[in-house]
């Protein structure tokens, strides 16, 4: 695929050319560049795009039989997880070839069955994905010993479910744009406890905030009508203050307020709220939320 431009161009019939080139998996040459008065330099080069690499048009290359084996891999994780046991254990089991351009292949041993890669691959990370392709689909291998093997993860990950809220408690109020983990975190975490002390869940976001997937049912999501991610920031500050005189008060069945957020107007408005009498709690990494609502619950 060729691509001529002069010193008259947009670039817009470039970029047309990349893309498509992208979508096709192919070389593209590119001639000409648009240079200071007029002056065209040849200029070759692949396309090095994400996930695509060139090969010949509609060909299944390498990066296809990666994904194809990072599956594999992921879903052993996953099934580990799921059944609370050890993970899978990978052997270097062969190397060979210069220090420049070195091979190896992989043993995987998981729950008593080891099974071994089909041949040598240049990366130890693919060597052990090989691995696990023959574990999970190679004769005797867990998918063809049951006839459905879901990836739990994705499942998981597209499914919407129904978790009870608490009748009083804690507040988790959660900035969606720069901690969209929370929810998953969140809601492994209520599913797992049943006094889990969570009796509403607020997500502020932009306009510009995609999921990607049904929010939990649980969440009140509040999208702000701005693009400006910090619009969000804004609206969770107004409700808070709108919401600080009555919470913790008799009656209120919101008890303590937690704060999701990685951005610092969060810690600012978590000593307002305290100020005003509000037990409050910041959390600017996900993976601390557990703990802290296990706090909140218990104060």
């Amino acid at each position: 695929m060729f691509q001529n431009f002069g010193r008259r161009g947009t670039g817009r019939a470039v970029h047309g050319a990349l893309v498509a080139a992208r979508e096709a998996r192919c070389c593209v040459v590119r001639r000409g560049n648009l240079g200071a008065r007029g002056k065209h330099r040849a200029r070759a080069r692949p396309l090095h795009s994400r996930g695509v690499r060139a090969s010949a048009a509609g060909g299944r290359g390498e990066e296809s039989n990666r994904v194809d084996a990072m599956g594999a891999l992921q879903l052993m994780n996953e099934m580990a997880q799921k059944d609370g046991v050890a993970p899978p254990a990978y052997t270097l089991i062969e190397h060979s070839g210069p220090s420049h351009a070195p091979l190896f292949r992989y043993a995987v041993n998981f729950q008593g069955r080891v099974a071994e890669g089909l041949g040598q691959l240049p990366k130890k990370r693919l060597a052990q994905e090989a691995a696990a392709s023959v574990w999970l689909y190679g004769p005797g291998g867990a998918a063809t010993e049951n006839t459905v093997i879901e990836n739990e993860g994705k499942k998981r990950k597209n499914e919407k479910r129904s978790v009870a809220l608490s009748e009083s408690g804690t507040l988790c109020m959660i900035d969606l744009d720069n901690m969209p983990q929370t929810l998953e975190a969140l809601e492994e975490y209520m599913v797992e406890r049943g006094d889990h002390g969570v009796c509403e869940v607020r997500g502020y976001s932009s306009k510009a905030y995609n999921p990607g997937r049904p929010l939990p049912n649980f969440v009140d999501h509040r999208r702000a009508h701005s693009m400006d991610r910090d619009a969000a920031d804004i609206l969770m500050v107004f409700e808070a203050g709108v919401m600080a005189k009555d919470i913790g008060s008799p009656g209120s069945r919101v008890k303590s307020v937690v704060l999701v957020s990685k951005d610092h107007f969060a810690g600012r408005l978590q000593e307002i709220l305290q100020a005003s009498g509000v037990n409050t709690h910041h959390v600017c990494n996900y993976l601390d939320l557990k703990s802290v609502l296990q706090m909140a619950s218990r104060e």
